[in-house]
C-alpha cells in the first residue's frame, strides 16, 4: 500500500464548500412548500443541484488535498457521472420532502437517501482513479454508509423538523459534517496502490484540469451562498 497524506489547507477547502453548498441548498428551499408546483419544481432542481454539486466539490476538493507518492488522474466519463448521482439523489429526496407530507418515515427516507448519495458519489469517483487504485473492503464500505445514513437523516431532520433560520443553519452544520465526515472516514478505510493505465470509460482528466473545474463549481457555489446569504438576513415571515 502506498503511504499519503493530504494537506490541510485543501481539507478546510473541503469542509467550507459543503458548509456553503448545505446552506445554500436549504435556503433555497425555505418557503417552496407555499410555492405552486411549477416554482417549487425549478426550486427543488435548483437546490438539488446545489447540493449534489456541493457533494461532489467537496470530495473532489479533498482528492486534490490527497497526497500519494506517484502521479494519478482521473476517468472524465466517470467523474461526470459521480457529480450527476449526487445531484440526482439529492433531487429524490427533495421532492419527498417537497411533495409529500413530512411524516417521520418521509424524513428518514429522504435522509437516508441523500446518505446514499453521498457514499455511491465518493466510490463512483474513487473508481474513476486511473494508475492508482483505491483498496477497501465490504465492512468498510458499510462503515462508511452507516455513518453517512446517520448523519445525513440527522441533518434532514433538523433542517425540516422546524423551518426556522436556526433550523436551517443547524442542519447546514449537520450537512456539511455529514459530507465531510463521510468522505474521510471511508478514505481512512481505504489503501491505494499502483495499477497499470487501463483502458478507462472516457477521456482522461488530469489533476490540473480537475483543479479548474473543481474551482468553477466551487467558486458558483461560493456566489449563491453570498446570494442566499443576503436574503436570510432579511426580516421574512414564517414559512414551512
Amino acid at each position: 500500500m502506498l503511504d499519503y497524506t493530504h494537506n490541510g489547507w485543501l481539507v478546510a477547502a473541503s469542509l467550507a464548500v459543503a458548509l456553503m453548498a448545505g446552506f445554500t441548498g436549504l435556503s433555497l428551499t425555505h418557503g417552496a412548500s407555499r410555492l405552486d408546483r411549477p416554482r417549487r419544481k425549478i426550486i427543488v432542481a435548483l437546490a438539488a443541484v446545489v447540493l449534489g454539486g456541493g457533494i461532489w466539490s467537496m470530495h473532489f476538493v479533498a482528492m486534490l488535498g490527497l497526497q500519494l507518492p506517484i502521479l494519478f488522474y482521473y476517468d472524465a466519463l466517470i467523474t461526470l457521472a459521480s457529480a450527476l448521482i449526487a445531484i440526482l439523489m439529492v433531487g429524490l429526496a427533495l421532492l419527498l420532502l417537497h411533495f409529500r407530507a413530512r411524516s417521520l418515515p418521509v424524513i428518514v427516507g429522504a435522509g437516508t437517501i441523500v446518505g446514499l448519495g453521498i457514499v455511491v458519489m465518493h466510490y463512483v469517483g474513487m473508481a474513476g482513479m486511473q494508475l492508482c487504485r483505491p483498496v477497501y473492503t465490504a465492512v468498510d464500505v458499510a462503515i462508511a454508509t452507516v455513518a453517512s445514513v446517520l448523519l445525513s437523516v440527522l441533518a434532514i431532520w433538523v433542517a425540516y423538523d422546524s423551518r426556522t433560520h436556526r433550523n436551517i443553519l443547524l442542519g447546514t452544520a449537520c450537512f456539511g459534517l455529514a459530507v465531510f465526515t463521510m468522505h474521510f472516514v471511508a478514505t481512512g478505510l481505504t489503501g491505494f496502490t499502483a495499477a497499470d493505465a487501463g483502458g478507462g470509460a472516457g477521456p482522461t482528466l488530469s489533476n490540473q484540469v480537475l483543479a479548474m473545474g473543481v474551482t468553477v463549481s466551487a467558486f458558483l457555489i461560493c456566489g449563491a451562498f453570498l446570494l442566499t446569504g443576503i436574503t436570510f438576513i432579511e426580516p421574512a415571515p414564517s414559512a414551512t
